[in-house]
């Protein structure tokens, strides 16, 4: 199975406030990130008149995606601690940023900046690293299109 997951090192996520104006606070200890990729659904619209009984589908609505990165989990991290309550109301909706860094995005002359909204859908474990660290993995179910900045200042 293929992953467009990038190494944390040449990532960073960065969770927004939600006080106008918005302040964004850096995850510390991103390990992975995998950028969403917008779905497109089907519909089913066979009809009768079809005339060969085949089952025929159109695109439905198009789903923005889903944002998910791996934090090594320190229980006492203001960051990591706000990931986890916001798992617990999934009916406030936050704005999210991912900065990829100019080597890992092929972009000559900055970041490669997107800014998501959405809610936090899963925070699960992810099991130990051979360090014996404890990951969690952060899901992101995401409600708008991202909008994509690039190049764009550091972070």
């Amino acid at each position: 199975m293929s992953s467009n997951a990038l190494l944390g090192g040449m990532n960073l996520v960065k969770i927004g406030d939600g006080v106008d104006p918005e302040v964004f606070a850096m995850v510390e200890d991103v390990t992975s990130v995998t950028p969403p990729n917008a779905e497109v659904s089907t519909i089913d619209s066979t009809s009768m008149e079809d005339g060969y009984a085949v089952t025929s589908n159109i695109n439905g609505p198009r789903n923005a995606g889903q944002l998910m990165f791996t934090i090594q989990w320190i229980p006492k991290n203001i960051t990591h601690q706000t990931l986890e309550q916001w798992n617990e109301d999934p009916s406030t909706f936050h704005n999210f940023q991912h900065w990829i860094s100019e080597e890992a995005s092929g972009i000559t002359g900055g970041f490669l900046k997107s800014e998501y909204r959405g809610f936090v859908s899963g925070f699960a474990d992810g099991g130990l690293t051979p360090q014996g660290i404890m990951t969690k993995n952060v899901t992101v179910s995401l409600t708008e299109k991202a909008i994509i900045h690039y190049p764009s200042d550091t972070p």
